[in-house]
């Protein structure tokens, strides 16, 4: 488990960082291209596209974080309710369900990546490949995330010492 706890550090403080400089990014050729407009009547013509990027880039990288703290919205009522370790055993199947669903979403994002790789972006001209691949690295972080909640939750129900099982934060 400490190496997983390592792992798992290392992996955060990378998106972390990655997030803070897709916001410097978004931040500064946003505001760049209002000075530029309208002090020097000179817009930066891909100022839009970086931007729009970065702002896609820090939602799937920050979707990782948050799946990660386990801070996904999320309807726990009835499951927190139930008797024993029935909402837990109903949580995880939930979770499942998730894992099923990003599974699709990361194999029909890598399709649309993959069928853009020779189509180019408005302004600066790359392949929209770029673009639409934070949805496969979002896909892939999230599904590991839950993964490992999953397994997590799955130790502790085994666990009959009642014994606390390491969630690795």
């Amino acid at each position: 488990m400490e190496t997983l706890k390592k792992v798992r550090k290392i992996f955060d403080a990378v998106v972390l960082t990655a997030i803070v400089i897709y916001f410097l990014l978004m931040f500064g050729f946003t505001n760049g291209n209002v000075i530029t407009r309208y002090l020097l009547n000179r817009p930066i013509v891909i100022s839009n596209e970086i931007a729009r990027y970065a702002y896609v880039d820090i939602i799937f990288l920050g979707a990782i974080y948050t799946m990660r703290g386990d801070g996904h919205l999320s309807l726990d009522f009835f499951t927190k309710r139930m008797p024993g370790k029935m909402g837990q055993i109903i949580s995880i199947g939930g979770r499942i369900l998730t894992e099923v669903f990003l599974v699709i979403m990361t194999v029909f994002s890598y399709k649309m990546v993959m069928a853009n790789l020779n189509n180019p972006s408005t302004a600066m001209q790359i392949p929209m490949a770029i673009p639409y691949a934070p949805m496969v690295v979002g896909g892939i972080g999230m599904f590991v995330e839950e993964l490992i909640w999953i397994v997590i939750k799955i130790k502790e129900l085994k666990n009959p010492a009642g014994e606390e099982v390491s969630s690795c934060k």
